[in-house]
């Protein structure tokens, strides 16, 4: 609810520009690290990636998945069939078979040109395998960093986002800087309704009072300014409905 989409925004144009990236980083040579969400937005880009090498947009190179990504994977592939899924029948490990390991692990994954990581956390907090990973990846111009959710401003990855190529980047408190060299880019794949579409449904709904929670003050106030009989409750306060 804090930004407008995009006039025009198709998730197919979006899809494409994301595939593109991806296709012209390995070509030249570097890898691609995608932080996801543990839940969600990593079985969502790895269908995505299978999708797309199945029906040749993306070539065979080798994909990664590490940190509670892979836990939550196994467990999304097990309960898949008894949830509607876009793909019935489609199991993430059994039929992709991603690379899975994990910083912390056995198996060290390793950083190797013309590779795919789609690594936990989404906002590259610290001490997860996506902000450990990225400590030898952001400084190589080669190598592209593909934002595909919301990440905090005040987050590792919010950080990222909001840089310029070559600002000095400190992925941890007890890490020195490191330089952003490799190239960034944020695409829209949020699974959230955008917030036209909430607008609407709060006018159409017409309710005696509508309860403003879960939202950045700005957003708050953009839905307040339009929706009649509106709250923002304060924290600890009592409300009447």
């Amino acid at each position: 609810g804090d930004s407008p989409r995009l006039p025009g925004y198709q998730r197919r144009n979006e899809e494409e520009r994301f595939i593109g990236d991806i296709r012209r980083c390995i070509a030249a040579g570097g890898a691609v690290l995608i932080p996801v969400f543990a839940i969600g937005k990593t079985q969502e880009v790895l269908t995505m990636l299978h999708q797309c090498r199945e029906d040749g947009r993306l070539p065979e190179v080798p994909v990664y998945i590490g940190g509670l990504s892979t836990k939550m994977t196994v467990i999304y592939d097990k309960f898949s069939d008894s949830t509607r899924r876009c793909f019935p029948g489609f199991k993430i490990l059994r039929d992709m078979n991603p690379i899975t390991g994990n910083r912390r692990g056995r198996r060290r994954i390793p950083l190797e040109p013309g590779s795919i990581y789609a690594l936990s956390s989404g906002m590259m907090t610290e001490n997860t395998t996506s902000n450990g990973f990225a400590r030898g990846f952001i400084d190589n111009p080669a190598n592209m960093l593909l934002f595909v959710g919301y990440a905090d401003p005040d987050s590792p990855g919010g950080k990222i986002r909001s840089a310029r190529p070559g600002d000095k980047i400190r992925l941890a408190e007890d890490l020195p800087e490191v330089a952003l060299n490799c190239g960034v880019e944020i695409y829209d794949f949020s699974g959230h309704a955008p917030r036209d579409q909430l607008l609407e449904f709060m006018q159409r709904t017409n309710a005696r009072q509508t309860v403003l929670v879960h939202g950045d003050p700005a957003a708050q106030e953009w839905f307040a300014g339009r929706v009649e009989r509106t709250v923002v409750p304060s924290p600890g306060k009592p409300l009447r409905l």
